[in-house]
């Protein structure tokens, strides 16, 4: 995390150092392909981990440019983008066989600050972001020999350790997230173009986590460009 601090003051001091440089705007809005990196079982809060599953959802945002010259600029802005994950299930007992489909939605507002290095029409970017969660969902579906059973609730953040196993209450996941993020893009015409990026969080946001039990932020996003 403190690592994460320095690079982006470092790019915030560029971006200061460099107040006469050309600044360009536009929005963006695509899809994400988010799952979790984890390690440990998941333990007393999430039992069944091991059977995640990538779950599609959506990323929009504004950005802003700061050229500092024609190779060279650094891109910051604000998004809304839902991450999370899936858990897919399957319990068999003689005749008895139930299915479950649970889907953890997290809605985030992350600020990425990344170096930008174009080429032409092509460009790549890399830096850290940082976000926090605005909202969250939890979906279970749930197929019991025929019987289909719909539980749905809010997600709590915090700290605290929550056991399910023992209907213990307590948080499901932290509130903060940062990690780091690399994209592709290219305007197709001028002003509009397609991006392709992969954000890898970096800190563990299951309440009470340690390094032998940990849940991370993955997610890929495809999105459509547009500059003002």
């Amino acid at each position: 995390m403190k690592k994460i601090g320095i690079i982006a003051a470092v790019l915030l001091l560029i971006v200061a150092n460099n107040v006469s440089a050309q600044i360009s705007v536009g929005a963006k809005a695509g899809f994400n392909a988010t799952n979790i990196a984890t390690t440990g079982n998941g333990g007393k809060q999430f039992p069944n981990i091991d059977d995640k599953v990538t779950k599609p959802s959506f990323n929009v945002g504004l950005f802003a440019d700061f050229l500092l010259n024609n190779n060279v600029s650094i891109e910051t802005g604000a998004n809304a983008e839902m991450k999370g994950f899936a858990i897919n299930n399957e319990y068999r007992m003689g005749n008895y066989v139930e299915k479950n489909r649970i889907k953890y939605n997290l809605l985030y507002v992350t600020v990425p600050i990344d170096i930008r290095l174009n080429f032409g029409r092509f460009y790549f970017l890399a830096g850290p972001y940082f976000g926090v969660t605005a909202a969250g969902k939890y979906k279970k579906n749930t197929d019991a020999n025929g019987d289909n059973i719909k539980v749905k609730d809010d997600l709590r953040f915090g700290n605290e350790e929550r056991d399910i196993l023992h209907n213990q209450e307590g948080d499901h996941f932290r509130r903060v997230d940062a990690g780091v993020g690399l994209a592709v893009g290219c305007e197709i015409i001028r002003n509009f173009g397609l991006r392709l990026g992969y954000d890898a969080g970096l800190l563990n946001i299951q309440p009470s986590g340690n390094s032998d039990n940990t849940i991370k932020n993955q997610s890929f996003n495809l999105s459509a460009t547009c500059r003002f």
